[in-house]
């Protein structure tokens, strides 16, 4: 009889422990779908001029943190990875990060560059306001600081520039000729 109390006091604490832990990886799941679908959103709202990068980051660390969180978790990720044909949790997260390393994001924060360029554009942006009649001839030597910055990080990068600072430079460029 003594034994068959330890037997059930070892049964019922395991099943409760797997039990909390279920519940807990529901909860990141959870707030993993969460941070997902706000980056998938702000990507989505910020695609036009792009400032994915810049305008998206909170949300594309946010959802990063939580599924390395949620993939560290040996639990978990018994529970739900590799567990359909598709993976979907981790083909989700590797979808929605294949978009931010597709558009460079990460370059936009090497070496300060979207705040150095941030400053060159409104340099450039401030003369040309300040020189409606004639900007070519008076903002050349902005236009000019901005687009070797852009040669610059361009040629450093071998093309992988910031996609928000590459669609920023085209429409400065396409407003320039």
């Amino acid at each position: 009889m003594f034994l068959l109390k330890i037997l059930f006091f070892f049964v019922t604490t395991l099943l409760l422990k797997t039990s909390g832990e279920a519940e807990y990886c529901k909860k990141i799941l959870a707030e993993l779908g969460n941070a997902e679908s706000n980056f998938a959103y702000c990507a989505t709202t910020h695609s036009v001029p792009v400032e994915i990068c810049n305008g998206c980051k909170k949300e594309y660390d946010s959802m990063k943190d939580i599924f390395v969180n949620f993939s560290n978790d040996v639990n978990c990720t018994s529970r739900y990875f590799d567990k359909d044909r598709v993976n979907l949790v981790t083909t989700t997260e590797e979808s929605l990060s294949s978009l931010w390393t597709k558009a460079y994001c990460d370059d936009c924060f090497r070496n300060e560059n979207i705040f150095k360029f941030n400053e060159k554009i409104t340099a450039l942006e401030g003369c040309i306001g300040s020189n409606s009649k004639h900007p070519c001839e008076s903002c050349i030597g902005d236009y000019k600081d901005l687009n070797n910055f852009y040669i610059q990080m361009d040629q450093h990068n071998n093309g992988g520039v910031c996609f928000d600072i590459q669609d920023s430079v085209c429409i400065i460029f396409y407003q320039w000729l």
